[in-house]
């Protein structure tokens, strides 16, 4: 019975991770474009794609300040002369 407790409690700590834990393996891993395919004229986005995306957004947050975009899209942003 012990060793049957001791197999159980192996499996959740190898399943259960920390919210930094998860971040760290995350961020150790490939660019979510390298787990990206392209299928047909699709992109096709496996499940550690999108983990590697989702940790992303957690780390550096979902929105830009509005000059960061900017500076970044300076090129792409149309402005017609007036």
């Amino acid at each position: 019975s012990a060793v049957n407790d001791a197999s159980e409690k192996s499996k959740r700590e190898s399943v259960e991770e920390s919210r930094e834990e998860r971040i760290d393996r995350l961020s150790r891993a490939p660019d979510a474009g390298e787990l990206m395919s392209r299928r047909d004229g699709v992109s096709i986005m496996t499940q550690q794609a999108s983990e590697v995306t989702d940790a992303r957004k957690i780390v550096k947050g979902n929105s830009i300040p509005a000059e960061e975009f900017e500076a970044k899209n300076r090129d792409k942003i149309h402005r017609p002369k007036s």
